[in-house]
């Protein structure tokens, strides 16, 4: 097997779409999609001159680590990367080696576990990477010490109205529940991101009416399901939450603020907004709305403005808007199909007040959520 240098392979920029068959196959595999083909799996090793029986060590590279490694190369070994910041050295010799010059860099990895046979792979990317996340963790583990499920829900319910509050301590509070969900919980990846997720849908849950927090939110689980280091997660968590806590505090005041108006509106103003929720994507005007609670439209229409600070057509309009937005994300409909099932009359008319309030065309804005 050739020699070749680490940080030459760690330089170049990786995504998934970067990788090849073989390796998008054990990609999903390590994370419990259906096991490689044996076939295509044999060829790919040998494609990197790869001989088994082998070792392989999981290693996570930090930016000092490829500056150290900038000189260092090691024979009889391949380097596998198919996560970001993270790499599996699969070695046919001189594993003893391998680990002295890696320890003398300051790289970061697990225990070996040995491949006998090239479908044994995957089970021994798991255990190295279980090994390497144990290690990583194990300065953590001695700290926190001891814990039971009891400590992470209590740290979790602190967490949460710390930010939900956000007070000043909000930060090491969620820090700390992040570490515990860590410590506890490090051998099962997606039980981690998992359990961030639902974090954050705790978070946004009362506050989800609209479309305001539908990016942020979006975002903050990209990076999630993107970072495979498991020790950066503690830091960058709560980064990830801080995007969202001034909009948090902003849509909050504002539901406070829905919520004392509707308490005070008029009965004739309460039953337009009912009608107007339940029959939006039908053809109803001012009109209709106006002889379904018994009042005049000339009447309904002044009360409405003075005590909601909008004309009824143009809440009517973004009730519309609403429902179409989510029917153009959420599914393959036609354009024409999503305006009529929304309530416009017309494609002009609907392509004309979702551009106005949306800054962008339908199918703009199509394109925008499926990218």
């Amino acid at each position: 097997m050739d020699s070749i240098d680490i940080l030459d392979e760690f330089d170049l920029f990786m995504t998934y779409f970067d990788l090849l068959p073989a390796e998008r196959e054990l990609y999903h595999a390590i994370h419990g999609g259906p096991r490689p083909r044996a076939g295509r799996l044999r060829a790919y090793l040998r494609s990197r001159g790869v001989r088994v029986p082998c070792q392989v060590l999981a290693l996570y590279l930090s930016g000092k680590a490829h500056a150290d490694l900038q000189r260092s190369k090691l024979r009889s070994a391949c380097l596998l990367r198919i996560h970001p910041a993270m790499g599996y050295l699969l070695l046919s010799g001189g594993a003893d080696r391998a680990e002295r010059l890696l320890r003398g860099r300051r790289v970061l990895f697990g225990e070996r576990h040995a491949v006998k046979q090239p479908a044994a792979l995957v089970a021994a990317i798991q255990s190295a990477i279980v090994s390497l996340r144990s290690r990583q963790l194990a300065p953590l583990a001695q700290r926190l010490g001891p814990l039971a499920f009891e400590d992470e829900v209590g740290a979790r319910l602190e967490a949460e109205q710390a930010v939900r509050g956000a007070a000043r301590e909000w930060r090491s509070k969620l820090k700390h529940w992040c570490q515990i969900v860590l410590v506890r919980h490090y051998r099962q990846l997606n039980t981690i991101r998992r359990k961030l997720v639902e974090f954050l849908a705790l978070l946004t849950r009362d506050l989800s009416e609209g479309f305001g927090l539908d990016y942020p939110f979006a975002l903050a689980i990209q990076e999630l399901y993107a970072t495979f280091a498991v020790t950066d997660w503690a830091a960058r968590f709560p980064e990830l939450v801080a995007t969202l806590v001034p909009m948090l505090a902003q849509r909050r005041l504002e539901h406070l603020e829905t919520v004392a108006r509707r308490a005070a509106l008029s009965e004739p103003v309460r039953k337009a907004l009912e009608v107007m929720r339940a029959h939006f994507a039908e053809p109803v005007g001012l009109a209709e709305i106006a002889a379904a609670v018994h009042t005049s439209a000339p009447h309904l229409s002044r009360l409405f403005r003075r005590e909601t600070g909008r004309t009824l057509t143009e809440h009517l309009q973004s009730l519309r808007v609403a429902c179409a937005q989510k029917r153009l994300a959420e599914s393959g409909a036609g354009i024409l199909e999503i305006a009529r099932a929304s309530g416009f009359p017309t494609l002009e008319h609907f392509y004309r007040t979702f551009k106005r309030r949306v800054g962008l065309t339908p199918r703009a804005y199509r394109r925008s959520q499926r990218a």
